[in-house]
């Protein structure tokens, strides 16, 4: 089964609405799902196996997990496992693509807060979510570095939503500043957004998976490590700014 496909019976299910919260573990999201009697009980039965998949990515997200695991947490037989996924790997491409899809879908904006520092409080408040985010699930962010070696498409699909949220930036920048950015500008700052989304990712993956003790030290919590980022974040977009009421 492709991501594609993964993706779209994703879509299909009661995993549509999930949203990652103020650092929320994801296995336990997908718990709390497999004990909602409003679901039909074989998409519970999913969430379990699929929670299950995901508590071993997070304790050890360099081995492949073993069925046998979710077999004994779950109680289940093999014969079951199989109704729902082809094979472990298909299993945890699911996970990975239901992970994501919740994590993309970040909490409202705050609001009523004055317009010079409105784009600021937007910046920090997606990177502290984002950060985390991360800390708590960084096993899951550490198992997509390993199974995106041999499933290309997994990198697309995370591609193509960094490339929505460049583009989401850029919208908001041009009408919280009032602003417009002619075409060469504006291709030159989706690169630039695109560089600081991969500089955040791998900030977090030295900090959170490798434990780097500079970064450690430096940013002691998610609010530090959030300011540390946001500061890079305003730079690179007041430059694009000022570059644009010139060019």
């Amino acid at each position: 089964m492709s991501t594609e496909e993964v993706a779209l019976q994703a879509s299909e299910s009661p995993l549509e609405g999930l949203v990652i919260r103020e650092g929320e573990r994801f296995d336990e999201l997908l718990d709390l799902k497999s004990r909602d009697r409003k679901l039909p009980k074989r998409e519970r039965t999913r969430c379990a196996v699929m929670a299950c998949l995901a508590r071993q990515l997070l304790a050890d997200p360099g081995r492949r997990p073993l069925i046998e695991t979710i077999l004994n947490d779950t109680g289940l037989s093999r014969g079951t496992f199989y109704n729902y996924f082809d094979d472990i790997d298909v299993a945890v491409e699911a996970v990975l693509v239901a992970f994501f899809r919740a994590l993309w879908s970040p909490p409202a904006t705050r609001r009523n807060k004055e317009s010079p520092t409105k784009e600021t409080d937007a910046v920090f408040a997606a990177n502290l979510w984002y950060c985390q985010a991360y800390e708590t699930n960084a096993g899951l962010f550490a198992a997509f570095s390993h199974v995106s070696a041999y499933t290309p498409s997994l990198v697309r699909m995370r591609e193509e939503m960094n490339a929505v949220w460049v583009d989401r930036v850029i919208e908001a920048v041009s009408r919280d500043h009032g602003v417009k950015f002619n075409a060469t500008l504006r291709r030159d700052f989706r690169g630039a957004l695109r560089l600081l989304i991969a500089m955040s990712i791998e900030a977090l993956r030295e900090r959170h998976v490798h434990h780097d003790q500079l970064l450690t030290s430096s940013f002691r919590d998610a609010q530090e490590l959030a300011a540390g980022l946001t500061k890079v974040w305003n730079d690179v977009i007041n430059a694009y700014v000022a570059r644009s009421t010139i060019e």
